[in-house]
């Protein structure tokens, strides 16, 4: 397929638009650092699409990662946005697919070894499956869903395997990041152009969903800590049940509660910051020109 380029100016970032795949075309936005690219992300966007929604936050956030020297690889999923196939396909297994698919599509393009992933809302969910192919990968969850599908956890379905974590949410302590959002709208959480049942809190999936990539790990004990018991304070069943779990398995874990709309400035900037540390890149991205704090839409 053709490969477009937008912005390509010597030493400065730039993004390559095309489509990958088949039969059915995922369309992609990968964001490029000036520079020799030297570790990776990819962006699994919540659902549906919508410019101020969801495209104005994943362009500010590619367009910050690639300046910090981060390659981030964004993508519609097969019945979404710009890509082929059917929208009433659209189940957790074929975004899931989708994200293997832009993963190994980054990886092919620009030779990386060190890769993360960063997924929104339903994103969150798919980057978690995904996740398990990538022992040890960090991982940044974005006002995640919980629970994140039906009858199933978060901690439950990103695994066993210690890694370094960031979890973006309401109510969470955050290093300088303070502010209002949620991972979801009171009740539970339904997805316009998708007709399919909606399971245990609310949060629709298609049939058969969770059995399908990666497995499922479900951890031991009355709230899935050892031993069985949660840190005082913490009220079972929520997120925060799933921090107090990853801590106790030795996962590196900040929070941050985002102020202002999802993917704002303060989000975006934090999270850069950290994939950057975790990647081993230098904690603003010195060596592209540092985090840009605020960006404009005009792109894919």
């Amino acid at each position: 397929m053709e490969l477009l380029r937008h912005g390509a100016t010597a030493g400065t970032a730039y993004e390559e638009v095309e489509f990958f795949g088949g039969p059915d075309l995922v369309f992609g936005c990968r964001h490029m650092p000036g520079g020799p690219p030297r570790a990776g992300v990819v962006v699994c966007s919540p659902l549906p699409y919508g410019a101020t929604t969801v495209y104005l936050p994943d362009a500010r956030l590619g367009r910050n990662l690639a300046r910090a020297g981060i390659v981030a690889q964004r993508f519609h999923y097969r019945g979404t946005g710009h890509s082929d196939g059917d929208p009433a396909a659209v189940s957790l297994d074929t975004m899931v697919e989708d994200a293997r698919a832009a993963l190994a599509h980054l990886r092919q393009q620009c030779g990386l070894d060190q890769v993360g992933l960063l997924g929104a809302a339903a994103g969150a969910t798919v980057a978690a499956l995904v996740a398990r192919d990538l022992p040890g990968a960090p991982v940044a969850l974005w006002r995640p869903f919980e629970p994140a599908a039906p009858d199933h956890r978060l901690s439950d379905l990103l695994g066993l395997e210690p890694r370094p974590l960031l979890v973006a949410a309401a109510g969470l302590g955050g290093p300088g990041v303070g502010g209002a959002g949620g991972p979801g709208a009171p009740g539970g959480v339904a997805w316009p152009g998708i007709d399919v049942p909606v399971g245990p809190g609310g949060v629709a999936w298609g049939p058969g969903d969770v059995a399908g990539p990666g497995g499922v790990v479900t951890a031991g004990g009355p709230g899935g800590l050892p031993g069985g018991g949660l840190p005082a304070g913490v009220e079972p069943g929520g997120l925060a049940e799933d921090i107090a779990l990853w801590r106790s398995r030795s996962f590196d874990v900040e929070t941050v509660a985002p102020a202002g709309p999802p993917g704002g400035p303060s989000l975006v900037e934090a999270t850069v910051a950290w994939f950057a540390r975790q990647l081993a890149l230098g904690r603003d991205g010195d060596r592209a020109g540092g985090v840009v704090r605020d960006a404009s839409w005009g792109g894919p």
